[in-house]
């Protein structure tokens, strides 16, 4: 019965590692999508600035062509000016010079400050160019890393189960099911008694029950949580 009892610790033991294997596992989907995102977000950044960029460089070019074509009027008015026949026709056309002068020169102020936006642009987006640039080296790195991470969990997940194919081999059919239906119900199987308590739900367990545990003649479960007890030192 020692025997068949150091099987199903055995048993446990792998049981836990595969349960392990099996978690990092699942976290890799959600490492792979957060990787993906960091690269996904810097790079909205980029196509973001490339836009604005561009959007800047239209504002100027067409701060530039009304500034053209209001010199444009504002000389032919002025020319008109010269042979004006009537008080009200030279009174509206200052008005017109003096409005399309000043527009001249909020369209100039306006372009000087596109001009000066328009020139941050460029090594802001070349700044941002170079971090996705590193965002994707990095994090296509990681990826790799996290595809072999896959890769050697799967190897181990499936070496364990050939291990414990093994080990099953050695206990009893009935010993088998009795540990599988409490795994099943209890996530671990086998509790350790240290002292006088059951590890698995930290239960008192009376001197008369220890010893029998001790004695190894069958397979004694916890009365509280069901578990096969097993003495400490029995499995060291």
């Amino acid at each position: 019965m020692q025997e068949a009892l150091k099987k199903l610790c055995e048993l446990q033991e792998i049981d836990s590692e595969v349960s392990e294997f099996k978690r990092k596992l699942t976290e890799i989907p959600e490492k792979k999508r957060i990787s993906e995102e960091k690269i996904k977000k810097i790079d909205g950044e980029v196509q973001e600035l490339k836009e604005i960029l561009k959007n800047k460089e239209l504002q100027r070019d067409a701060h530039e062509r009304d500034i053209q074509q209001t010199r444009m009027n504002l000389s032919k008015h002025k020319t008109q000016l010269l042979s004006a026949k009537t008080n009200k026709e030279y009174s509206t056309l200052l008005k017109e010079i003096e409005w399309e002068e000043k527009s001249v020169e909020r369209a100039e102020e306006e372009t000087i400050m596109n001009i000066m936006e328009v020139e941050k642009f460029p090594k802001e987006l070349e700044e941002k160019k170079k971090e996705l640039e590193d965002t994707i080296k990095r994090e296509t790195k990681e990826m790799k890393n996290l595809a072999k991470q896959k890769n050697d969990l799967e190897k181990e997940i499936k070496k364990k189960r050939l291990e414990r194919e093994n080990i099953a081999s050695h206990v009893s059919f009935s010993q088998l099911m009795t540990y599988e239906r409490i795994r099943k119900g209890r996530g671990k199987a086998i509790a350790f008694v240290e002292g006088n308590m059951c590890t698995g739900c930290h239960t008192i367990l009376p001197p008369q029950f220890i010893s029998q545990i001790r004695g190894k003649n069958k397979i004694y479960t916890c009365e509280e949580c069901g578990r096969i007890l097993v003495w400490h030192e029995d499995v060291k």
